[in-house]
């Protein structure tokens, strides 16, 4: 017998497992209750008082060989199989209850398009006054959910032990879009202790390329740009830091932005390069940094210029450009003698036009 949990009311079928073609006995399954994560223990007393109407006794499958029958919400995954033996007409079947868990809905809806940052405290801190990915996540406001997975101190070595966790191939919803950046970390010494971020370029590259492969295989559609290492202020990193960043320079981080950008040619990704970008800037030595390796708001503001230039000049179908995506509900509210909130949103726009028009 199989239940998806979704139309209680439509007459179920139970099979011979013998003639699987051949259908035994047919259920209203009128009274029964809705199945959920939540009320697993009655919806089967509900279904085994059902079949027991028809003279089908129930075995249980789980309670006879001495397991704790518990809710199914517990599974990591969102498909749970429950199996039973039954008797009818003292022929032993083989009844199969198959629903898919509650879980399955988004927590926040309608769904939209999901913009996924991944990395290390570049990504972490993005989110701070002025931050990369707090204006992107207002750019986008309406249109995608831009989610944050930044990790402090982490390395590509680090962000692959933890990729499946963060990207289950399973999931039920996969993101449009994942930003990736490590390096910064990986380029640093190597501790005399053999402890500490560095990793190795070779390792590096090769940690990358499992990473973007992994995000490219998520669906169809996700897409994935890598931002490269930028470049610090090694005088102002000694100046906050002293001893505990000793020896982070540009000349060991470049060759990593440098392998970044030709691992993205190779593996048919989008690549930021962050290295040169930041360089171009008037005084990016002074105006870039707070501490000489995080980014201030004017540094930010051109990862958002070279991200949204990516996701606008990329031939994505369906697009990513924030003007291509559907604005969540409608801008008027409908209430009686209540301002027009499109035209709001135009005028808020004009007025942020020159801003805008520099990203």
């Amino acid at each position: 017998m199989s239940n998806s949990g979704n139309a209680s009311a439509e007459m179920t079928l139970v099979f011979n497992p013998s003639d699987m073609k051949s259908s035994i006995i047919s259920l209203n399954m009128n009274g029964i209750t809705k199945l959920t994560s939540a009320n697993f223990i009655t919806w089967r007393l509900q279904v085994q008082a059902l079949l027991e109407a028809h003279e089908l006794h129930v075995y249980d499958h789980y309670l006879q060989y001495g397991y704790t029958l518990i809710a199914p919400s517990f599974c990591p995954l969102y498909i749970k199989e429950y199996w039973s033996m039954c008797q009818w007409n003292t022929k032993a079947l083989l009844v199969e209850y198959t629903f898919q868990s509650d879980q399955k809905k988004p927590m926040v809806g309608p769904g939209r398009p999901q913009i996924v940052l991944f990395g290390s405290s570049i990504v972490q801190y993005s989110f701070s006054d002025g931050g990369w990915g707090a204006t992107l996540a207002n750019i986008y406001s309406r249109t995608a959910d831009v989610i944050l997975r930044g990790y402090a101190g982490w390395n590509s070595r680090s962000a692959l032990k933890v990729l499946n966790q963060v990207f289950p191939k399973d999931a039920v919803i996969q993101p449009s879009l994942v930003i990736v950046y490590f390096g910064g970390n990986d380029s640093m010494p190597p501790h005399p202790s053999g402890q500490g971020p560095h990793v190795p370029l070779s390792e590096f590259t090769e940690n990358m390329r499992k990473i973007g492969e992994h995000l490219l295989s998520l669906s169809d559609k996700t897409r994935v740009i890598f931002l490269t290492p930028p470049p610090m202020n090694e005088r102002q990193i000694q100046l906050v830091f002293g001893d505990a960043m000793r020896g982070r320079s540009n000349e060991l981080c470049r060759p990593y932005a440098e392998a970044l950008l030709n691992l993205c040619r190779e593996i048919n990704v989008k690549g930021i390069d962050l290295w040169n970008a930041i360089q171009q800037q008037d005084d990016w030595l002074h105006t870039c940094f707070t501490d000489g390796i995080h980014f201030t708001a004017k540094a930010s503001e051109i990862v958002v210029k070279e991200i949204l230039k990516v996701v606008r000049e990329a031939d994505w179908k369906p697009s990513l450009d924030r003007k291509s995506l559907p604005v969540e509900f409608p801008f008027d509210s409908g209430l009686p003698n209540s301002p027009r909130h499109s035209d709001l949103e135009l005028t808020r726009n004009k007025k942020l036009e020159p801003r805008m028009a520099r990203l």
